[in-house]
């Protein structure tokens, strides 16, 4: 696959950010830094023709000074209006928070990831961060399928032809 995802970040005020970044091909990874108190964070980003969102989450994990709670995770699709929502899939012994995006994003188009909650700091923090991952897989092209095709009609001949011999 090309190259499946642009992106850009969008900082929601002068403290809070959201960054996301390329790690591999189809993988893309982001992370946050907020202050005290209510977030909204968004970033814009572009599935390209021929690949799929497949796969998204979101993760925070609680210390004794720091704990961010989400209220909403979603992706918007901007040329639809379409919303993509994450679900939480609940806390762990050491208080991770998860979401991961319910169901894959197969329109190519421009969309924009939207986090919001509240930050909850003590003991002298600043601030606290979360991370997550956006995965985008290839769709193969219908050539693939038919040559995958061609080549079992071609092995199954084979095996026909060498049973009746």
């Amino acid at each position: 696959a090309a190259a499946v995802l642009a992106m850009s970040s969008f900082a929601a005020s002068a403290a809070d950010s959201l960054t996301l970044t390329p790690l591999d091909t189809g993988v893309y990874s982001f992370a946050g830094l907020v202050d005290n108190g209510a977030f909204n964070l968004e970033a814009a980003f572009t599935i390209d023709p021929g690949t799929f969102l497949t796969a998204g989450s979101v993760t925070q994990r609680k210390t004794s000074s720091r704990d961010v709670d989400f209220s909403s995770v979603y992706i918007v699709n901007l040329d639809t209006n379409v919303k993509y929502q994450f679900v939480q899939t609940g806390f762990d012994v050491n208080d991770s928070e998860n979401w991961n995006l319910a169901e894959v994003l197969t329109a190519s188009g421009n969309y924009k990831l939207h986090l919001a909650g509240e930050a909850f700091l003590t003991n002298g923090a600043t601030s606290s961060g979360f991370g997550g991952e956006l995965s985008v897989t290839a769709v193969p092209e219908p050539t693939t399928y038919a040559l995958l095709l061609a080549g079992l009609g071609a092995v199954g001949f084979v095996a026909r032809r060498r049973k009746a011999a």
